[in-house]
């Protein structure tokens, strides 16, 4: 989740911080509710809306950042710095594919949020010249993923796609449509507000710097938060 941009803007960094607080309040909901029986169904809501809207901000602010990093670069080192985050956030997606199944078979991560960044970072490159055309393209996969929910088929294949078979569960599900929509949508954003010519970069304050610390680092807390938080409930409960 984290993009390795040369040089970071403060206002990146600190929306991935208030994605992963988002992240980590949910996911200790549902620690309680599936270890501990704790009554507060991380499912419905008010609780599920903390998910739901940690995992567009981070899709937003993932798709931001690929606008700002492809601007002015050449093609050849865009498509080098695509592969080369598709393996980073791929490799992470496959290790937490790879733990979810040896925990549960039933429900492991087949294509969660980390896999639907992996893939969308070498699929952007192709959306860099469209403009403003992205805003349809984006409108057509997110709507198109509402009635792909309603359209499941006999096949596993399909799954990244948004395509669902009878009886699918997964802990975490972030299919490409809708959600690569969401992603283009931050690239058109990352691309027009980060525009050299119309954003200028000024010191922020320093307690703006200081929370913005944990998102430059938003991969690495998102695969370590879940065992530190169980490990904290184990020693809570004694």
């Amino acid at each position: 989740m984290n993009d390795a941009v040369t040089h970071r803007y403060v206002s990146i960094d600190l929306l991935r911080t208030v994605a992963i607080v988002l992240m980590v309040v949910y996911h200790l909901f549902f620690d309680l509710w599936y270890y501990y029986g704790v009554p507060i169904n991380p499912n419905e809501y008010p609780i599920k809306t903390i998910g739901l809207y940690a995992g567009i901000l981070f899709l937003i602010v993932s798709g931001m950042a690929a606008g700002i990093r492809f601007h002015g670069r050449a093609k050849e080192e865009i498509w080098h710095k695509a592969k080369k985050r598709a393996v980073r956030i791929g490799s992470a997606a496959l290790l937490i594919t790879l733990v979810t199944y040896w925990m549960d078979p039933e429900t492991y991560i087949r294509f969660g949020i980390l896999h639907c960044i992996a893939v969308s970072a070498l699929l952007l490159p192709f959306f860099r010249s469209l403009g403003n055309i992205n805003i349809l393209i984006a409108s057509t996969i997110v709507l198109g993923g509402f009635l792909l929910i309603l359209t499941p088929l006999d096949t596993f294949l399909l799954v990244p796609l948004g395509f669902r078979y009878t009886g699918f569960r997964s802990l975490d599900y972030y299919p490409l449509a809708p959600w690569f929509g969401v992603i283009l949508y931050g690239f058109l954003l990352g691309s027009k507000l980060y525009h050299p010519k119309l954003h200028t970069k000024t010191a922020a304050p320093k307690w703006i710097r200081i929370l913005s610390i944990p998102g430059r680092y938003s991969l690495i807390i998102y695969l370590i938060h879940q065992p530190i938080l169980l490990l904290l409930l184990a020693l809570a409960k004694g």
